[in-house]
């Protein structure tokens, strides 16, 4: 194993000089990091947790992975020259980004913008997993009980090489295997090849929840950072969970979601997530309901379709945004700007001013003033403000957060942070899913994209 930690300050000097060196400095630029800048408790910090991170054999499987994968990707090195001993030290710089904010950072690096939120994230989960290690073994030292150690095996960076993985087949056998952890290796990021093919993996997962239970396949860091790369919504397969009795609209086949005219169209309002971000609560109504972040009602009957987006946008004209407030906030504006100007998002739109909202609206609920969790009653609404001690101008606010709740669909429920809320008992995880907000701006119906190909029922009566 190599350690930086043994080699003492004049170490530091070393390494300082070595990757300043014209075959490494883009490595350096794409991490956004000037390892001339560090003090020496930065430096000794970040070589105890490498240390620490380095010990564990499935991490440290993953990171030379990631090293050939990403070079092979993003540089013109020879493999050979950086597939060894260079995965301890794109662990030990990661670290090091992590510890130090990214200190040294250059105005040149902007372009890099995308690779260093990515970097940092994995700065921040490898800090978090080597603090945990160390914290572990000195509980041990001491001889109190411990939870068992963190295992890392499941490791997957956020920028990897772009090259599909192939997709293992699910196991036909029915031979009993033992509990444990879920694999999700060869499915984070990787998109099914088709339609059907995306049916089939959804019904797959049916043996692993079985099997495993439910577990989520991305942590909350990972759910952030896809937020903030804005990627998900650009996937080629989407996924919409509705209630069935959507799927029909006067007599006639029904839309995606919700009739909505705005500036730029006419045609269905609603919300998704992607296929890569639903996969793991299979066909299961109730888990999908709780990751979504929605109240999951056993009366009602629910549909499941996955969309080919590639197919769809074409027919429908449709512009989605990841669900931030701040995306939401312009969405609205734009489309229903007589109803939603940007001064009451700005002062709607916040995370303050949601919880207000959360907490008013739920009070109506369980005083009888709305019927149900569903409800935009703006009329039984104002009823109830009028029992508080709200001042008028707030309660005007909140109205009109209810409206705008009608109109483009962030309910009391709302994040606000692109993710939902994970209401899943099972899960360790607060956030559920990366949530989409989406607006088709040409009338089609169920029935016309399924002709064209663009749509398929993973089940019309969950």
């Amino acid at each position: 194993m190599q350690s930086y930690g043994e080699e003492g300050e004049g170490f530091l000097a070393t390494y300082q000089d070595e990757y300043l060196t014209a075959e490494k400095r883009e490595v350096v630029q794409v991490l956004g990091f000037d390892p001339t800048a560090i003090t020496r408790e930065q430096f000794h910090q970040a070589t105890e947790l490498a240390d620490l991170i380095w010990e564990d054999p499935a991490l440290q499987a993953d990171l030379r992975r990631f090293v050939k994968d990403y070079v092979k990707a993003q540089h013109p090195i020879e493999i050979t020259e950086f597939a060894g001993a260079a995965a301890f030290e794109v662990l030990f710089t990661v670290v090091l980004v992590a510890i130090t904010a990214g200190t040294g950072l250059g105005v040149s690096l902007a372009a890099q913008t995308r690779h260093l939120a990515r970097f940092r994230r994995v700065g921040e989960l490898l800090v978090e997993f080597g603090e945990q290690v160390k914290k572990a073994r000195s509980l041990k030292r001491h001889g109190r009980s411990e939870k068992p150690a963190p295992d890392f095996a499941d490791f997957e960076v956020l920028e990897e090489a772009d090259a599909p993985k192939p997709v293992e087949p699910a196991s036909t056998s029915d031979k009993p295997k033992s509990k444990g952890k879920t694999d999700f290796s060869q499915r984070k990021g990787i998109p099914p090849a088709s339609l059907d093919d995306a049916v089939e993996r959804l019904n797959s997962m049916k043996k692993e929840i079985a099997r495993n239970g439910y577990q989520p396949k991305y942590s909350d860091a990972e759910l952030k950072a896809m937020v903030e790369a804005g990627d998900v919504s650009k996937e080629r397969y989407q996924v919409r969970f509705m209630e069935s009795r959507y799927l029909t609209f006067n007599g006639g086949p029904g839309l995606l979601g919700a009739p909505m005219r705005g500036v730029s169209g006419s045609g269905a309002k609603y919300w998704s997530t992607s296929f890569d971000q639903l996969e793991d609560a299979d066909t299961d109504v109730r888990v999908i309901s709780e990751k979504l972040g929605l109240d999951y009602d056993p009366k009602n009957k629910y549909a499941l379709i996955v969309i080919d987006a590639e197919k769809a946008a074409p027919l429908t004209g449709v512009k989605s945004v990841p669900a931030t407030f701040d995306n939401v906030s312009e969405f609205a504006n734009m489309e229903l700007p007589d109803k939603f100007p940007k001064e009451f998002t700005d002062a709607a739109m916040t995370p303050e001013f949601q919880d207000l909202y959360t907490r008013h609206y739920q009070a109506a609920v369980d005083g009888g003033f709305l019927k149900n969790s569903w409800s935009t009653d703006t009329k039984r609404f104002g009823e109830y403000l009028d029992t508080t001690d709200l001042s008028l101008e707030d309660m005007e606010l909140l109205k009109q957060r209810m409206e705008m709740q009608s109109k483009v669909g962030n309910n009391q429920y709302y994040e606000g942070n692109g993710l939902t809320r994970d209401n899943i008992a099972e899960s360790d995880n607060n956030f559920g899913a990366v949530e989409t907000l989406n607006f088709e701006r040409k009338p089609v119906n169920l029935q016309q994209l399924e002709e064209a190909g663009a749509i398929t029922y993973v089940s019309k009566g969950l």
